[in-house]
Parts: C-alpha cells; sequence; structure tokens
C-alpha cells in the first residue's frame, strides 16, 4: 500500500518528536546531575534512583519506541505520544512532591497537537489524567501530600490546556481549509487564464500559434534587434490555389490540408523557428540565431516536402514562400510588407517557389 503525503508528513513529525524526546532525556540527567551537585544531603539518592533508575527507564522506553515505530507505522503517531505519556510517568513518579512536577502532565496533550488531529489531542488528554492518576492516587503512593483543592488545580489545568489546545487546532484546520481554498481558486484562475491566453494566441483550426502571438513574437523580436543587433529572418507562405481546392473538393477537405500543412510546417522546423498561421490558407516563419542562407535552405526543403506529400482524397498541394531577413530600422510592419512583396513575386513567377527580398 502507498504512503499518503499526510502519512509522509506524520513519519517527518514523530522523527523530530523522537528527537526532541532524546535531547530531553539528556536535559533532564543533566538537570539532575546539577541538582545532586548542590544538594549533598540528597545526592546518594538522587544519583542512583533517580539519575540511574529513571534514565535508564528512559532510555530503554526510547529505545522500544524506536524500534516499536517501523514495526507499526500505522499506528506511529498514537505510539509517539502514549510513548511520551510513559516517560512523563517515570519522571513524574520520581519528582511527584517537586510542586513543578504537575507541569509534565501537559507534555502528551501538547505532543499530540502536533499531529493536527483532534482525536489525538483527547488521547493525549486522556493519558494525562490517567498519569495523575496513577501518580497520586495508587496505593503504593502517598497521594496525602496533596489536598483537595490542588486535585482540582491540576484537573482544571489539564481540562483549560485541553480545551485551549482543542479551539486553536479547529482553528487551525478552519484557517488551513481557507488557505486550500484560496490555492484551489487560485490554481484555478491560473489555469483558466492560461486557457484564455492560449485561446487567445492560437489559432482553433490548426492548433498552432495565430495571427496575434505572430505580431507579438515579431514586435518583440523587432525590438530586440534594434537594442542588441539581433538577426532574424522572416518568411510568408501561401498554399497554391488554395481556393480551387475548396471549390472542387468542399471547405471541410479545405480545413484537412490546412492542419495537415500546419502539422508538416510544425514538424519541419525546430527550436529556432517560430511557425504560425496568419489567416486563411497563409502561414508565417519567424527564423532566429540561424544564418540567411540556412533559413532559405530549410524553406525550400519545406516546400519540398509538402510538395512530395499527398493529402486526403489524393489532393497534392504545393506552397510558395517569401523570404525577408531584417534589418535596422525597420519596423515590423515593413520587415512583414517586405516578406509579402516577396511571396507576391514568387506567386507572380509561377507560384511554388521560394523568392527572397
Amino acid at each position: 500500500m502507498e504512503a499518503t503525503q499526510q502519512d509522509i508528513t506524520h513519519v517527518g513529525v514523530v522523527r523530530k518528536i523522537y528527537k526532541s524526546y532524546w535531547w530531553s532525556i539528556a536535559f533532564y540527567s543533566f538537570a539532575v546531575l546539577l541538582y545532586a551537585a548542590v544538594d549533598s544531603g540528597k545526592r546518594i539518592f538522587i544519583l542512583e534512583y533517580v539519575l540511574g533508575l529513571t534514565v535508564l527507564k528512559l532510555i530503554l522506553l526510547m529505545l522500544a519506541l524506536e524500534l516499536i515505530r517501523w514495526q507499526f507505522s500505522r499506528w506511529q503517531t498514537y505510539i509517539c505520544v502514549l510513548g511520551g505519556s510513559i516517560g512523563v510517568f517515570f519522571a513524574t513518579s520520581v519528582l511527584y512532591q517537586e510542586p513543578t512536577a504537575s507541569a509534565l502532565l501537559l507534555i502528551p496533550i501538547i505532543v499530540s497537537v502536533a499531529f493536527f488531529r483532534r482525536k489525538l489531542v483527547l488521547f493525549g488528554a486522556l493519558l494525562s489524567v490517567i498519569n495523575f492518576w496513577s501518580i497520586y492516587f495508587l496505593e503504593y503512593r502517598p497521594h496525602h501530600i496533596i489536598g483537595l483543592s490542588d486535585i482540582f488545580t491540576i484537573l482544571s489545568v489539564l481540562i483549560v490546556c485541553t480545551l485551549t489546545l482543542l479551539s486553536v487546532l479547529a482553528r487551525g484546520q478552519e484557517v488551513l481549509r481557507s488557505l486550500t481554498a484560496s490555492m484551489n481558486a487560485r490554481q484555478l484562475l491560473m489555469t483558466e487564464n492560461e486557457m484564455m491566453q492560449r485561446a487567445v494566441h492560437t489559432d482553433p483550426l490548426t492548433g498552432i500559434s495565430n495571427r496575434v502571438k505572430f505580431t507579438e513574437h515579431l514586435n518583440e523580436l523587432v525590438t530586440l534587434s534594434k537594442s542588441s543587433q539581433f538577426v532574424f529572418h522572416l518568411a510568408v507562405i501561401d498554399i497554391d490555389h488554395f481556393k480551387n481546392i475548396n471549390d472542387t473538393y468542399g471547405h471541410i477537405v479545405g480545413d484537412e490540408v490546412l492542419v495537415q500543412v500546419a502539422r508538416s510546417l510544425r514538424q519541419e522546423f525546430g527550436g529556432n523557428y517560430f511557425v504560425a498561421r496568419y489567416g486563411g490558407e497563409e502561414f508565417v516563419v519567424l527564423g532566429m540565431e540561424i544564418t540567411s542562407d540556412d533559413f532559405v535552405t530549410s524553406m525550400e526543403h519545406a516546400r519540398l516536402s509538402l510538395e512530395s506529400m499527398i493529402f486526403n482524397s489524393g489532393i497534392r498541394v504545393t506552397i510558395s514562400i517569401g523570404i525577408h531577413t531584417y534589418h535596422t530600422p525597420e519596423d515590423a510592419e515593413t520587415a512583414f510588407q517586405l516578406a509579402d512583396a516577396a511571396l507576391y513575386n514568387a506567386k507572380n513567377a509561377g507560384r511554388n517557389r521560394v523568392v527572397v527580398c
């Protein structure tokens, strides 16, 4: 069974909590040693019972937790909270007469919040109450050292802490849901915007870039060329006698020819080329970072490739191509007009040829 993203996240949280448990044991040992150094009267008891026995129990507990969490990964969050509760029991059972010992009972509740689950918080609270009952009310503990008011105070603190953390958890989940909804809405908006941009810049019939996208790209190249002497080439392509194809075979077949020509041009030219449908049976190609001779050669190759193709219904088509290499200080409109003029010359010269202007 594949692990979910939540399971993966919990594994990371459990690992960090276990690391904090180990650091707590180290700090606890250091504090006990410091206390033993200060209080010489209880030094033997502290070193033998508090440090020796209790720390040994805590270390064995941690080793057991490290082993168990891999065997029962499904319950690792509950095992993590339970392990913290058992560790608190070991420590508090020794320090129960200390005024601040009761604060340790909050640890299972606080640890459970890290997993962002209501059931775990309630589980941690239950363990804290069980710890409190076990330490102060079992027969082998002198429970007379605390009064009824102390009992109510400790229980009240546990309850208030639990309710507060549940409120924080609920608020956090509410904020998370709000953020998730906001992110989803933003992602949807970005997707819709991307689809709209694609629709604005894509020819619906052929699927290649349209006249709008071509005009934007041409203007960008002109601006770049004026500022850095960037060289690019422009070709205007026209399908010869396309009107006859529509009149003879119908517009559906004519559309199929346009789609196949667009597909052929897109496959013909690589990354240094930009192909678009300008309108009707006209296509445009921009060539960047290549020599003029290479651009002309590639156009001639495209012309011959289309001439050899047999389209649906046994149709054969040819194309005429006009080419212009941009030179500053021409603007985009002038560059296109010069390429279009070259196309006009190709048409007048008999079609099915490449003419450079």
